[in-house]
């Protein structure tokens, strides 16, 4: 109870986004911060559903350095309010990840990646980059397909390696069939890293 006098409580939190969006872009020029809310049926207040949020630094950063390759992901959130971290980022010249953008997401569905590939399609076409022909690395998870093909129709999309793996094993699949395939693609990441580095 002291904690939620001196710092708010979730609720509050919350009611704070549109302010955090607005300075967001007042302080940091050419940055996307977006917040939409929506009502439920029979709510009279709206609710969250979903914002969006990526720095100017970042997008030039990722646009001027980073190879046209974007992995997308989506974490759960176990906090007191629930909802899906979806995040965009690159690799950079040094083979380090690099953060292109980030939301949050009320559930994990079509329409929540719809929303976070639009904003970042909104994003590119703002900095002045109407390429479509990006190369997309993710999980298999649900909607992404659907939502990148409808926003970027040229772009091609992978399925990467170390989240099979995982599934796979996960789900039972294990053995040295297993285990060879991991490593043979393990093998043509480090053949192909040879090839672009020279």
């Amino acid at each position: 109870m002291a904690k939620g006098k001196l710092h708010g409580g979730w609720a509050e939190a919350y009611e704070l986004l549109p302010r955090y969006a607005e300075m967001i872009k007042q302080t940091n020029p050419g940055s996307h911060a977006l917040i939409t809310w929506g009502a439920s049926s029979g709510d009279v207040n709206p609710k969250f559903r979903a914002c969006f949020f990526s720095f100017a630094a970042q997008v030039r950063g990722f646009l001027r350095g980073c190879r046209p390759i974007i992995g997308i992901d989506g974490a759960h959130l176990s906090g007191f309010y629930k909802g899906i971290l979806l995040t965009a980022v690159g690799i950079d010249g040094n083979n380090e990840i690099f953060v292109l953008a980030y939301g949050i997401v009320d559930t994990e569905s079509c329409d929540s990646w719809t929303y976070f590939m639009r904003c970042l399609r909104q994003m590119f076409e703002q900095e002045g980059c109407n390429r479509d022909d990006w190369t997309f690395i993710s999980d298999r998870m649900k909607g992404v397909e659907l939502a990148v093909r409808e926003t970027f129709p040229r772009a091609t999309r992978r399925v990467c390696c170390q989240h099979l793996y995982m599934n796979c094993k996960n789900n039972g699949f294990s053995g040295s069939i297993h285990l060879k395939i991991h490593n043979y693609a393990m093998r043509l990441r480090h053949w192909l890293s040879l090839r672009l580095e020279s």
